[in-house]
């Protein structure tokens, strides 16, 4: 998995419940760090599910302060958009995209755009393993909020100015 951590991004691997609870994290390059904004030393890629981080996301508790999965940060008011294209790509066993936020400590907020595929079912056939692709897209969002406000500055100004050429 060296290969990944040239990559520009977050690229990792989770393996969620059928519903899309994430129980074990088997890989996580070195972007995910930087993505998240955290220390190798507090992500603990999990090999094998591990039934206390699975209890402990269900129940919203956090985990043991040491483990943070991209799902943990997810924005609030964008659960309902990435859990649909989970549980799209799941059922489709095909590849989906996802623009959404995430928050982060002291929360601050980036957007991120998530590429999800479904890897494989597990032997047990009540889990999925996901390949996962993360980038920041914050710039490129701020950019596009900039361009929508001047394109109304400017389609204000075209209107009012064509409200003056039409008086005169």
């Amino acid at each position: 998995h060296r290969w990944a951590d040239g990559i520009p991004g977050a690229v990792s691997q989770v393996v969620t419940t059928r519903d899309g609870l994430v129980i074990a994290s088997p890989y996580l390059n070195t972007g995910c760090y930087k993505l998240l904004e955290i220390s190798s030393q507090n992500v603990e890629p999990q090999e094998t599910p591990c039934p206390q981080l699975a209890s402990s996301v269900a129940t919203g508790s956090g985990s043991t302060g040491r483990y943070r999965p991209l799902f943990d940060v997810i924005h609030p008011d964008d659960w309902d958009s990435i859990e649909l294209a989970m549980s799209r790509a799941a059922r489709e066993a095909h590849r989906r995209e996802w623009e959404g936020r995430i928050v982060l400590a002291k929360a601050k907020t980036k957007w991120i755009f998530l590429a999800l595929q479904p890897a494989a079912t597990q032997p047990d056939k009540e889990t999925i393993l996901w390949n996962l692709l993360a980038q920041d897209i914050t710039a490129h969002k701020r950019t596009e909020g900039d361009i929508k406000q001047l394109n109304h500055l400017l389609s204000s100004r075209l209107e009012a100015r064509t409200a003056e050429l039409a008086v005169s």
